[in-house]
């Protein structure tokens, strides 16, 4: 506020009280130490000034423009800010900012589970989330590997998750999902009237329609290309998986990047004390 400052400072209401007590004594503390620092000699300034003073405070204070918990408020051009309980101290918050099409949550200090007084942190919105767009699966061997999924899912294979089984919604169509069979159809969503999301291909990109939605798609900045692979176990779901069952003799891991190797190696024998041992490229082990 001393070098200018004149706009609003938006907080909440529990804040504004804390924050003023804050202020005020902090500003007379300050004011306090540069009195002592000038008439005892220490300070390397001539003469020592508090960062502010208590007028400075009551002019910040007089900016606070409290919002409830919530409740957005349009406070820019293009700019919307909610706060959600932080749990930490009175007022304390999280700020969940709505900038046009994108989102952005600053945490601050959040509580705990099980303040004695207040009530927990409330969980952030989300945050970037994909909307409801229409997608579309350009892909022959995708389309027949599809046939095979719903298949399976209509005989209850033993494989299939069992509250699949009773249920008469496709878990494969999220209500929006066009399967193009032909090449004609696939042309038409080159260019797309709207945004949508186009599943094309699951190996290598090297052959088939989805050479041809690169071509058509990369030179446009508005378009963005997911190389997404298969969804595999990560290192908590492979530990759960290897330590469900007896602890064997040794354990060899053979497959994956070697830092990513070596980090399930460590957590294999710092947090349940197994043999996990990472072969160099060709060595040979007794079993």
């Amino acid at each position: 506020m001393r070098n200018g400052w004149r706009g609003p400072v938006y907080t909440t209401e529990g804040t504004a009280d804390l924050a003023a007590i804050v202020l005020a004594d902090s500003a007379h503390l300050m004011a306090e130490d540069a009195r002592q620092a000038n008439e005892g000699g220490w300070t390397r300034h001539n003469p020592a000034l508090p960062l502010y003073d208590t007028d400075d405070a009551a002019a910040a204070v007089r900016l606070f423009q409290t919002m409830d918990f919530d409740v957005p408020w349009r406070i820019a051009r293009g700019v919307d800010l909610e706060f959600g309980r932080g749990g930490h101290i009175l007022g304390s918050a999280w700020a969940h900012l709505g900038l046009g099409d994108r989102t952005a949550v600053v945490s601050g200090d959040l509580g705990r589970q099980h303040h004695r007084v207040l009530r927990p942190p409330q969980p952030r919105p989300e945050c970037g989330a994909i909307p409801d767009l229409p997608v579309f699966v350009d892909s022959p061997m995708a389309l027949a590997s599809l046939r095979v999924y719903r298949q399976a899912v209509a005989e209850a294979w033993p494989e299939v998750r069992p509250e699949l089984l009773h249920t008469h919604e496709d878990p494969f169509d999220p209500g929006r999902l066009a399967e193009l069979h032909t090449a004609t159809q696939s042309m038409t969503v080159n260019n797309p009237e709207q945004a949508s999301i186009i599943i094309s291909a699951s190996g290598m990109a090297t052959g088939g329609r989805v050479l041809h939605h690169l071509e058509q798609m990369l030179p446009d900045p508005r378009h963005t290309v997911l190389v997404v692979g298969y969804a595999a176990a990560d290192a908590d779901e492979l530990l759960a998986w290897a330590t469900g069952g007896p602890e064997p003799g040794s354990t060899y891991l053979v497959h994956g990047e070697p830092e990513a190797s070596a980090a399930l190696t460590d957590r294999l024998s710092t947090e349940h004390g197994w043999n996990a041992v990472v072969p160099r490229d060709g060595e040979r082990v007794l079993i």
